[in-house]
C-alpha cells in the first residue's frame, strides 16, 4: 500500500509541476535603431522556444548614452553609440543603438 501512495503522490508531482523548458535563442527587435536625443523606443524580444519563460532581462552597454527600463523602455540620453542588451536565461542579444543630437548630428560625441 505504501508504495502505491508513494507512486501516485511523485506522479502527482510530475503532473502538475509540469517540465521547465530553457531559452534556446531570444530575438530581439530591432537589430539597429537610430534616435534622438530625448526620444523613447519601446524595445521586443521573444524567446524561443515559445514554452519557455518570456521574461527577459535588459541593460544598456552605456547609461550615459541611453537608459533602458525592466519592460524596454529606451531613454535617448546624449549622442554617441552603445549596445541594448537583452537576455534570456543564459543568452543574450543586442541592438546596436545610434543617438544624435536635436540637429541629427554627432557634434557633441568624442
Amino acid at each position: 500500500m505504501k508504495k502505491f501512495l508513494f507512486l501516485g503522490l511523485v506522479f502527482l508531482l510530475f503532473t502538475f509541476t509540469g517540465c521547465k523548458y530553457e531559452a534556446d535563442s531570444v530575438e530581439v527587435r530591432p537589430e539597429t535603431l537610430i534616435m534622438g536625443v530625448g526620444n523613447t523606443y519601446q524595445m521586443h524580444a521573444k524567446v524561443k522556444p515559445e514554452k519557455a519563460s518570456q521574461h527577459v532581462k535588459w541593460s544598456s552597454s552605456d547609461a550615459s548614452i541611453a537608459e533602458i527600463s525592466n519592460s524596454g523602455l529606451i531613454t535617448a540620453k546624449k549622442a554617441g553609440y552603445c549596445e541594448i542588451l537583452v537576455y534570456a536565461d543564459a543568452i543574450k542579444e543586442s541592438c546596436k543603438l545610434t543617438v544624435r543630437n536635436a540637429a541629427g548630428t554627432f557634434d557633441d560625441v568624442q
